[in-house]
């Protein structure tokens, strides 16, 4: 079986872009903000190899979706199948009711 594709919902690249707004020109590091958004993108690339282990999201909103933290900040919300991971939020953990 190949690696399973990742494909991003319009939520999720909105809230790529809305981190990456926040890093680079709020806290003033684009540089930062560049490095942060690809490794947030390689980790979604790599959810594949491991989504069977990921449990289903414990907050209410999004309890249709699986959810994974990324750097204890930014929970991750997916859902897989066969060929694809479809990413559908990235949203901070602070702001998240369980």
């Amino acid at each position: 079986m190949g690696k399973i594709v990742v494909k991003w919902k319009t939520g999720a690249v909105k809230n790529l872009e809305s981190i990456f707004h926040y890093i680079a020109i709020e806290k003033q590091s684009p540089e930062t903000a560049s490095k942060y958004i690809n490794s947030l993108i390689d980790f979604c690339e790599e959810l594949g190899d491991y989504e069977t282990s990921i449990r289903n999201s414990r907050y209410q909103e999004f309890e249709k979706y699986k959810s994974i933290s990324f750097r204890r900040t930014y929970v991750i919300f997916f859902k897989v199948t066969q060929k694809y991971i479809y990413i559908y939020r990235i949203i901070n953990g602070r702001v998240l009711k369980k």
